[in-house]
């Protein structure tokens, strides 16, 4: 940092205001200019094929790690299930992938899909209610979130590192305390029952999606690199 304290042309940027949270703790970045800009992505997306009389389909994408929340959330889950009735379907593999099959190998309402490609992803992702992030560690940019407000999916996450930042609460699905069975529990009951939540969720998620466009991300550099250099 030595070397560029005091230069008036330089600024850190982060794709979450929680990423430069973080790096804070470790570096004195009040010294210079800091930015926040999404990171540039693409996504395949299908079009939504939900409807508000289909039966409900939570779905979970990603790493079956502990550091994930899915052991709670499948907890939660079974809670749930007991009031009222949905599909689950796990897209991913872990540590946990052997486990949690076994734990739930007679729950019919359960199907593990294992590790998939992006084509069988949107695929799922057209067809389900809500996806659920229920992350237990400071996630940076919660990236299969963004997919899902890409596709119009509602996504169930925690209220933790980055994904506030992403998933709007009460707009485009609803943020719960990390590692909170009951919260989660009942979170479930109520988006499964409560299909025009749902459809109204799904509707202001492609809105909201449309700041983590490509275009809009390199236009958001082009005109900080622009400030930069007319202050050098």
């Amino acid at each position: 940092f030595s070397l560029i304290r005091g230069a008036p042309n330089f600024a850190f940027v982060a794709p979450s205001q929680a990423t430069l949270n973080q790096i804070k703790k470790f570096a004195p970045l009040s010294a210079w200019r800091t930015e926040v800009i999404s990171n540039p992505n693409t996504f395949l997306v299908k079009p939504r094929s939900w409807r508000e009389g289909d039966k409900p389909r939570l779905l979970y994408v990603g790493r079956l790690d502990s550091s994930k929340g899915v052991d709670m959330m499948l907890q939660a889950a079974q809670i749930a299930f007991a009031h009222a009735p949905f599909e689950f379907d796990i897209l991913g593999s872990g540590t946990l992938n052997n486990s949690l099959r076994k734990t739930y190998a007679n729950s019919g309402w359960i199907r593990f899909h294992g590790n998939v490609d992006q084509e069988t992803i949107a695929d799922f992702m057209s067809r389900a209610t809500a996806l659920l992030v229920p992350s237990l560690w400071l996630e940076t940019v919660p990236v299969v979130a963004v997919h899902a407000l890409f596709a119009g999916l509602p996504v169930l996450g925690s209220h933790i590192g980055g994904i506030p930042e992403h998933v709007q609460d009460g707009k485009t699905g609803r943020l719960l305390p990390p590692n909170d069975l009951n919260a989660c529990s009942a979170e479930i009951i109520r988006i499964v029952t409560n299909p025009q939540q749902i459809a109204a969720w799904s509707a202001a998620c492609p809105p909201v999606a449309e700041r983590f466009d490509t275009r809009i991300a390199l236009d958001a550099y082009e005109a900080l690199i622009k400030e930069l250099v007319a202050q050098a």
